[in-house]
């Protein structure tokens, strides 16, 4: 009789200590069949009802006499992701017990560029039986903290490093507090009560929130700050903007923002760990809440300041400066500010000064003053090669080039992007839009199609339906689109002679949208590439795109043409919302009632998720599929 293998004995071993820990009336219910590295979900009861807690675990167990387990870092991200937290679990049979950590509680330290794993240790105070009785209440504590129902101030009590560091650093909280107007966030708190925990040591500050829900750390010496009351004043502001930063993303932006207005300035915040995670949060925050003029001094400061030279706020500067977008005035002070740094560098760092010039003009482009910003990378192309082999310089032009309807340049920048190996979504749907603007349909259905792109933004999926059918109608794979007559236009799209308008497109502008449409029409032709055209362009006829949609759910690009609509849909304005409720009812019939409202529902599901819809909607075609990124191109032209 063969043996039992000893990990299938020690997975026996942990699920019983699991189930002689916790209490008999809490459910425990397997998930080994589920959830990504999940083995069960528990559901808390107390005299005997439920209390709507719960939480997963993980459960392994070792013989080692190290009890730590190496878990890969993508399986914390996607834990961190649950509405509820997952518990790890060990059982170390050397000691016979279970050990177990919140995975939100687990700081993986510093990590290197490449690393994928990370170890979390157990010692003998993580022994479940000791404190399991703590989990109604830290669940509790947690879900509150998640849906920002948390009560102002929030406290804030220094720990560790000797009681002399933590009464310092709690006098210098107090004081920061009070200088600052900061009272009404946080409280600096002596007590041993729930509160957000400030740590410092000789070589790093580490803040958390109660349980560890988040944490940032700060590495590097700091001196005594028990002799230096200025040292202490400065790991109190650090303190205070770390702990702003913490609380942002659950539901109390107005009060994070105050703080960083306050305090990201005068602190050492863009030095945590993920110190360009941070900047994009402080900015976003500060956005978000309208903070325009800190946000402005914030990266002015970040600009000018010579010894953050290295830093991932100076590399990234200009991240946060297209955070806007801002005023107009902001942003020309911002890209003067900069400008102004470039021509300081110029004569000892050409270098620092090109890159200053260059975050000048991005600033000035992705805030829409398309002039000032192309004129900027101009000037840094005379004097600076820094990026002549930069795709990223000539994309940035190349959009500043086409709002200026300039669609040779533009077309010349984006193909040098192109030729220079940038190959994400956002050039791929700019380059085949310019391409087929400038009547090189066959070439830009090539690059629509690039393999390489796995998450083609909406507009590119259209623009592959829409060249496909408009070559196989027309024939015409390139031309030189010259203008049409109105009124011939429009007397064409009122016959019924398909010839004349075939050869109206192939010999003047295979791009003319009514023309697509009728000529689909009077050849039994697939409407959906001329009707999604025509949304592309103008949001007045996306009553045509609906219908084009619904006469598309029976062809073999069904699913793809439905999800290109949901994917754009999700960035349109309320009046295209409003132009599909009112066909839905003429739709309907030209499909099976269940698949109208399936597509219904995806872009009406699209539209509600869309997270950027803050203060109202997007007008379709104004932006991007691509969340945050200022438009690579217009959808409204004269030609065509």
């Amino acid at each position: 009789m063969a043996d039992r293998p000893r990990g299938h004995e020690l997975e026996t071993e942990s699920e019983r200590a699991l189930l002689n820990v916790l209490p008999t009336a809490w459910v425990i219910r397997d998930l080994t069949k589920g959830d990504y590295g999940i083995d069960c979900e528990v559901e808390v009861f107390e005299n005997g009802a439920t209390t709507g807690l719960t939480f997963k675990v993980q459960l392994k167990g070792t013989d080692s006499s190290k009890p730590t387990r190496s878990i890969p870092l993508a399986k914390f991200g996607y834990w961190h992701s649950l509405d509820v937290p997952v518990l790890i679990a060990l059982w170390h049979s050397k000691s016979s017990s279970l050990r177990a950590v919140w995975s939100h509680a687990h700081d993986p330290g510093r990590l290197s560029p490449n690393q994928e794993t990370t170890t979390v240790r157990f010692f003998p105070e993580h022994d479940l039986s000791r404190w399991w009785t703590d989990i109604p209440d830290q669940l509790r504590l947690l879900r509150s903290i998640r849906r920002g129902t948390i009560t102002f101030p929030l406290p804030i009590r220094a720990v560790g490093a000797g009681p002399v560091v933590a009464a310092r650093l709690h006098l210098a909280l107090r004081q920061e507090l009070r200088s600052r107007d900061l009272e009404s966030v946080f409280l600096a708190d002596a007590g041993d009560g729930p509160a957000i925990t400030a740590e410092l040591t000789a070589s790093e500050l580490r803040v958390s929130l109660p349980l560890n829900v988040r944490s940032l750390t700060i590495h590097g010496a700091r001196g005594s700050v028990t002799r230096d009351s200025a040292l202490a004043s400065s790991a109190a502001v650090d303190v205070l903007a770390m702990a702003a930063l913490l609380i942002s993303p659950i539901g109390t932006g107005q009060h994070a923002s105050k703080v960083l207005s306050s305090t990201a300035i005068d602190s050492n915040i863009f030095q945590v760990d993920t110190g360009e995670e941070a900047l994009h949060q402080v900015v976003s925050t500060l956005r978000d809440s309208g903070e325009s003029e800190a946000l402005v001094r914030l990266v002015e400061f970040i600009a000018t300041e010579s010894h953050l030279a290295g830093t991932a706020a100076e590399a990234h500067i200009w991240m946060a400066a297209t955070a806007g977008p801002l005023e107009a005035g902001l942003a020309t002070r911002l890209a003067d500010a900069m400008r102004q740094r470039s021509d300081d560098t110029r004569a000892g760092d050409p270098e620092t000064s090109a890159r200053y010039l260059f975050n000048a003009g991005q600033v000035l482009l992705h805030n829409h003053l398309w002039a000032e910003g192309v004129a900027l990378l101009d000037a840094l192309e005379t004097f600076s090669d820094v990026y002549e082999g930069e795709p990223e310089f000539y994309r940035g032009r190349a959009q500043g080039h086409w709002w200026l309807n300039s669609l040779e340049l533009a077309l010349l920048d984006y193909q040098r992007a192109w030729d220079l190996g940038l190959r994400d979504a956002a050039l791929v749907d700019a380059l085949s839009d310019a391409l087929m603007y400038a009547g090189r349909y066959e070439e830009a259905l090539a690059i629509a199609s690039t393999p390489s792109v796995d998450d083609a933004a909406a507009r590119t999926i259209l623009r592959r339906i829409v060249l496909r059918d408009l070559m196989a109608m027309t024939g015409v794979r390139q031309q030189d689109r010259l203008e049409l007559d109105a009124a011939e236009c429009d007397a064409l799209t009122a016959s019924d002679d398909a010839e004349s308008i075939r050869g109206m497109l192939v010999e003047r502008d295979a791009l003319a949208p009514t023309l697509l449409i009728r000529l689909a029409e009077l050849t039994s032709t697939s409407a959906t590439g001329g009707a999604i055209l025509l949304a592309l362009w103008n949001e007045e006829v996306a009553m045509l795109w609906v219908l084009a949609i619904v006469q598309a759910v029976a062809s073999a690009e069904q699913r793809e043409v439905v999800e290109a609509l949901a994917r754009a849909g999700s960035h349109a304005s309320s009046e295209f919302l409003d132009a599909f409720s009112e066909v839905a009812a003429d739709a309907s019939t030209d499909c099976q009632a269940h698949e109208w409202d399936a597509i219904e529902e995806w872009v009406y599901g699209a539209a509600a998720s869309n997270p950027f819809r803050k203060g109202g909607l997007r007008p379709l075609g104004l932006h991007h599929a691509n969340e945050g990124q200022s438009p690579d191109h217009p959808t409204e032209r004269s030609d065509g």
